[in-house]
């Protein structure tokens, strides 16, 4: 087997693992999220977003630039701005959220007042081992 051809199967194997996470996820299928993924959804305070937004990735359209993959989706309704994204450098891979508190409709003026700006982002990273995907941690700011 080539070295392209492994790098083609690499890739192929991590999209199928994040799109079994995907279903297990959508599911609510506790024990094998945590046996399979070392995700648990019960303890994550921010599952309901991360449920809500891999609902709105499609692994399919997941495309590579070297050791880098991203598919990402900004929705801005006129009131907030919100971005999805699965990003996958290496080994790593990211899913995120970002609330920005503003609309771009706003030429960069939030909404509201600052001391109630809603901009916030959530990070829940994993690790592939050319194997296994596990989750590692949840990163949040704002």
């Amino acid at each position: 087997m080539g070295k392209k051809h492994a790098l083609i199967e690499e890739r192929n194997s991590i999209v199928n693992e994040l799109t079994h996470f995907k279903s297990l996820l959508l599911n609510k299928s506790v024990n094998e999220l945590s046996d399979r993924y070392n995700y648990s959804f019960t303890y994550d305070p921010y599952g309901n977003i991360l449920e809500s937004m891999i609902k709105k990735i499609d692994m399919i359209d997941v495309h590579w630039f070297k050791n880098t993959a991203l598919y990402q989706l900004t929705i801005d309704n006129g009131k907030t701005g919100i971005t999805y994204s699965l990003r996958i450098q290496d080994n790593k891979i990211i899913f995120g959220f970002h609330n920005s508190g503003k609309s771009d409709i706003a030429h960069n003026a939030t909404m509201y007042p600052s001391g109630l700006n809603n901009e916030f982002a959530c990070f829940w990273e994993f690790e592939w081992n050319h194997t296994t995907l596990r989750f590692v941690q949840i990163n949040v700011a704002g």
